[in-house]
């Protein structure tokens, strides 16, 4: 099986959390207009206000804080690949 078809598998069977997070690691470094809670990427996959505040509060591999508009994320690995070998 490939390493596409295992990570595909893995997060369709780890459910929401483990795709939210896959794409959060994702796009740590790619730069785009808006914030890191605010932007088009998550909004495509509706993500947005409430629903995304929730889901980061309880995901694995990142702790993610918000004041008002001050978000901070922090990351348990320095990269996507990091958190596979560690999550996948």
């Amino acid at each position: 099986m490939s390493r596409a078809r295992e990570v595909l598998r893995f997060l369709v069977a780890g459910g929401i959390n483990t795709a939210i997070t896959y794409l959060l690691y994702l796009l740590r470094d790619v730069r785009f207009a808006g914030t890191p809670t605010e932007n088009p990427y998550l909004a495509s996959v509706a993500l947005t206000d409430a629903f995304l505040d929730q889901r980061l509060r309880v995901l694995r591999g990142l702790t993610y804080r918000r004041m008002g508009q001050l978000v901070e994320f922090e990351w348990e690995a320095p990269t996507l690949s990091g958190w596979a070998e560690a999550h996948l």
